[in-house]
């Protein structure tokens, strides 16, 4: 058995509390952004960019063809932000990253030792946030080149999994969730986030000019992807 000291435990609640405001709900919306249409988890990676599963943005154009934008929002902070445009696509690891029109405090910082498996790790979702009763610790299972496998106590999770963080005891990145089959968890190494960002991985949407949401070029860019992962 593993025991952590109440010091310890604090510790951990209090590195992981600092790195909650970087996880916000994105979502379509029609017209008026107080009504949102397909909504999801993701992350703020830096001051403007913002990662979500693919899956999400493939379902907003397919499902939500109403839609005049994406945005972002907190429940416990009026503040929402707008998505300025799609930055890249990957359909092999299930990554969506968006820039936004304004920029946040706070984002996530990659793990210094992302493999390292004797670290707790927890899961973050929204709209749960972070609180010492929400913190959702994961348990490594099994691990593959891209991805790994946790498995977490599914009946106490009342947030949207897929898209949020994996964060260790220090409320570094280390993985993104991907899928969830009841209490499993398939999660994307942070490691190919990284790569995914550098431009290594995916495709790159041709909109560098672009200063509001054009689902056109959003389109054309997951076409070309799932083009590409089709080959």
């Amino acid at each position: 058995l593993f025991f952590i000291s109440s010091f310890a435990h604090h510790t951990e609640f209090s590195e992981l509390d600092s790195s909650g405001s970087s996880i916000w709900k994105i979502f379509s919306f029609e017209r008026n952004i107080k009504n949102p249409g397909v909504e999801a988890t993701g992350f703020f990676i830096g001051p403007n960019h913002f990662v979500a599963n693919f899956h999400f943005l493939d379902l907003v154009l397919n499902t939500a063809r109403n839609s005049t934008g994406i945005a972002l929002s907190q429940e416990w902070t009026p503040h929402v932000l707008k998505v300025k445009k799609v930055l890249a696509v990957s359909v092999l690891y299930n990554l969506a990253l968006f820039e936004t029109e304004g920029n946040v405090t706070k984002h996530l910082s990659f793990a210094k030792y992302p493999s390292d498996r004797f670290m707790s790790s927890f899961l973050i979702t929204y709209p749960d946030g972070i609180s010492e009763e929400k913190m959702r610790k994961v348990n490594f299972l099994s691990e593959g080149i891209d991805k790994y496998t946790v498995s977490f106590d599914s009946s106490l999770l009342k947030g949207r999994v897929t898209g949020g963080p994996i964060l260790n005891s220090l409320g570094e990145l280390t993985g993104v969730m991907s899928s969830v089959s009841g209490n499993m968890l398939e999660v994307v190494k942070a490691d190919r986030l990284r790569e995914f960002i550098n431009g290594d991985t995916g495709v790159r949407c041709e909109n560098s000019n672009l200063n509001t949401f054009s689902f056109s070029i959003a389109e054309a860019c997951v076409k070309k992807e799932l083009e590409n992962f089709r080959e």
